[in-house]
């Protein structure tokens, strides 16, 4: 009777440490699985982000906006330029002075 339930236990133990294996890899590959599909959710974010980014950049609004950032204008426009104080010193060949107290 007692080697039977040692046995028993032997086998109990056995077939534990024989599943155990593909129970963790199960376990794992799900974890994995997971994780892989929070990337792939994050990563869709972002393309979605870059293909609104791409249709804005496309328009001719947009073009346009970075032109006359660039300092272009349209034909017949006239350019004005604004400089500030330190911009006018620097161009006459001034150095700034200091203000009295």
């Amino acid at each position: 009777m007692v080697v039977m339930a040692i046995l028993i236990v032997l086998a109990a133990g056995l077939i534990t440490y024989i599943l155990l294996g593909p129970v963790t890899r199960v376990i794992e590959s799900k974890r994995n699985l997971s994780q892989a599909e929070a990337e792939l959710a994050e990563e869709r974010s972002r393309t979605l982000a870059l293909e609104e980014r791409k249709a804005w950049d496309m328009t001719d609004r947009f073009v346009e906006l970075e032109a006359r950032e660039m300092g272009y204008v349209k034909p017949g426009e006239i350019p004005i330029v604004v400089l500030d104080h330190e911009e006018e010193d620097d161009a006459a060949g001034n150095t700034p002075t200091m203000p009295d107290p």
